[in-house]
C-alpha cells in the first residue's frame, strides 16, 4: 500500500499515522524523527512510501 504512512504537522510537532491500521504511530515529536521511524518502518516491510504532508486531524 503507497500510502499507508502519512506525516501530519501541527506547528512545530509532526505526527506518524498508519492509515491500513488506522492508529497514531508517534504523537507530537519532530518531523525528522517521524520520517527516520517510517523509514525503518516500510524497510522492514519491503516498502518504498512516498511521504504525503498535511495538518494533523
Amino acid at each position: 500500500m503507497t500510502d499507508r504512512y502519512v506525516i501530519g504537522r501541527d506547528g512545530v510537532f509532526a505526527t506518524l499515522w498508519d492509515r491500513q491500521e488506522r492508529r497514531l504511530v508517534i504523537a507530537n515529536s519532530s518531523e525528522e524523527h517521524c520520517r527516520r521511524v517510517m523509514q525503518g518502518l516500510t524497510a522492514s516491510a519491503g516498502d518504498d512510501v512516498p511521504v504525503q504532508h498535511g495538518k494533523a486531524a
